[in-house]
This record gives structure tokens, sequence and C-alpha cells, in this order.
């Protein structure tokens, strides 16, 4: 009997993108074996500082075909990439907007699963944004949020917080700051969603790229794998995560920088907008594109060469 082994992180929203992905698995081949291999990523082990302050040693930074070892970088997927380079699991499940643009070149993103509601959530005890008190703390430890609150309301205090989506749950709960945003996919996918006090429009809060998608990355020799995992590929979630990972790799960003991308799909079209924005919020440049579908990555490469030529690559640096 075939057993296929699925890396994940081992938090509540990562067990169930897991748990989510071996029943479909198993639904596909009765016959699989589907194991679950809890690992821990230097992003869970170093919980006491915002994930662009953390530097690796250079013996265990995350290489990539670009040689990008800069802090910050893929620090949700370093160990489970490890682990399928090494042929420890056969799949890796990832919420797709902690996979940086930049993969190792053995290994490649082989499907994605339909896109759950890419938009952020502000979680506070029932005050919206525009009602949040001059002065008020806000947590967060992503800098294009940080950047994005900053521009809707300069006068919140910014304030890092990290934690699994439960944690920064309970934290504001407990009154340690006064509200926090969060994926309103990881609150669905976990029955939270009544925990949202207010949904953010992407036209007030760009999304990650890849936010709400759940990508499985597999070994490019995998054959086998990948055809098992082709079975469950959504082709219009692919193709917006293609769109907006080929924007992030074009204007030479990670998965923590201050920047956005979402691209919407109608029929055959396609319409791809971005944000880079400076870490204070102080200048955003925002911009966007359309054309064919089809056409994903092309659009979000050129979206890039727009945006770098309007002053894009000074405001990531």
């Amino acid at each position: 009997m075939q057993i296929l082994r699925i890396g994940t992180r081992g938090s509540k929203l990562a067990l169930w993108q897991a748990e989510h992905l071996a029943s479909k698995l198993r639904a596909l081949d009765a016959q699989l074996t589907v194991e679950l291999e809890l690992i821990k990523t230097s992003g869970d082990k170093f919980t006491d500082r915002p994930l662009s302050e953390v530097m690796l040693p250079q013996n265990e930074q995350r290489a990539t075909s670009n040689e990008q070892q800069l802090s910050g970088k893929g620090l949700f997927v370093k160990e489970i990439e490890e682990a399928l380079l090494e042929k420890r699991i056969d799949l890796a499940v990832h919420s797709l907007k902690d996979l940086p643009g930049v993969i190792p070149d053995e290994l490649e993103l082989a499907a994605v699963l339909e896109r759950e509601d890419p938009r952020d959530a502000l979680i506070s005890d029932g005050v919206k944004l525009d009602q949040l008190a001059a002065g008020a703390k806000l947590g967060t430890c992503s800098p294009r949020r940080a950047a994005q609150i900053k521009r809707l309301r300069a006068d919140l205090e910014i304030v890092p917080l990290r934690g699994n989506l439960d944690t920064r749950l309970c934290k504001v709960a407990a009154g340690e700051v006064a509200a926090t945003l969060l994926a309103m996919a990881g609150l669905k996918r976990m029955g939270w969603q009544e925990q949202a006090t207010e949904v953010l429009s992407p036209e007030l809060m760009l999304p990650a790229a890849g936010q709400g998608i759940i990508g499985l990355e597999v070994r490019r020799d995998g054959a086998a794998i990948k055809e098992l995992c082709l079975k469950l590929n959504h082709g219009p979630s692919m193709l917006a995560a293609l769109a907006e990972r080929a924007f992030v790799r074009g204007v030479g960003a990670d998965c923590h920088s201050p920047v956005a991308a979402y691209a919407v799909i109608d029929g055959e079209g396609m319409v791809l907008s971005a944000l880079v924005a400076a870490a204070d919020g102080s200048e955003v440049i925002r911009m966007e594109t359309g054309g064919q579908a089809q056409d994903a990555e092309m659009l979000g490469r050129n979206l890039a060469e727009k945006m770098l030529a309007k002053g894009a690559g000074d405001l990531i640096a």
C-alpha cells in the first residue's frame, strides 16, 4: 500500500489545512495511506521578535536559485522544504502567502486548492477601524498591513504582535492590544469567522500575494505525486497565484516586504492590483493592470516593471 507523507507546521490552522488536503488525497485513491509529518519551522521557533528581524546562522539560511539569504525570508517553510529535499516527506502543504516567490530549483508548486476569502479582517472588541480611539494599539508584525493601516489611520500605534491565529485572538481578548488584523481565510477555515469585527475590502487593505490559497509543493522529480496533485489543482486560483507571485518576484520582494498583490479573474480576463509601500506608510505606489488570465505570469512581470519604474524598488529597499 502506498504511503504519502505530508509535511506541515503544527499550528491548528496548518493542521486543518493538512488534514483537508489529506482527505482530498484519500478520496482520489482509497488505497493511499496519508501520514502527516509535523515540522517546527524557524518562524515557529523565533516568536519573540518580528520575522523581519530574524537572522538565521549562515549555515542554516534557506538557499534558493537566486541565493536569497536575507533575514525573514521563507521562515515558515525552510525546514519543510529541507525535509522535502531530503525525501523525509513527499509533499509540503503551505499557506501560499508564506511561500517566497523564488523556491529551490529542485522543487515546484505543483497545485493549489481553491482560494478561500482573500481579505483581511479587523479583530477588536466590536469597534470598527474608523472607530478606534486615537492612539489605540493595533498589533501586527506584517509590514504590508502596518503600512496600509498607517495610511488609513496614522493616529494609531502599531505594535508587534506575533503568534498563531488563536494566540493573537486571545491577545486581543485579553486587552494586550485594541485590535489586530488576521486573514479572513484562516478564520473561516477554523470556523471562527464571527470573531471578525470588520472585513476590509481589497480597496482599503490589499491582500498579500497568495492569501487564502493553500499551495502544494513537491520535488520536480516526483512525477507520480505531481500527477496526483494536479487532480486537485484549482485552475483559476493557480492563475491568480502565478500572477501575484510573478509580481512579487519582479519587484524583488518577499513575503515579509510591504508589498501586496491580488488578482481577480472574470471569465477569461484578469485584473491584477498591486501595492508597494514605504515601511512607515509615508509613500504608497498602487497600480493595476488587466489582460488574459492565461497570461498570468506575464501580467505580473509587466506590472512589476511599471512599478519599479515608479520607484517601487527604492521603497522595498
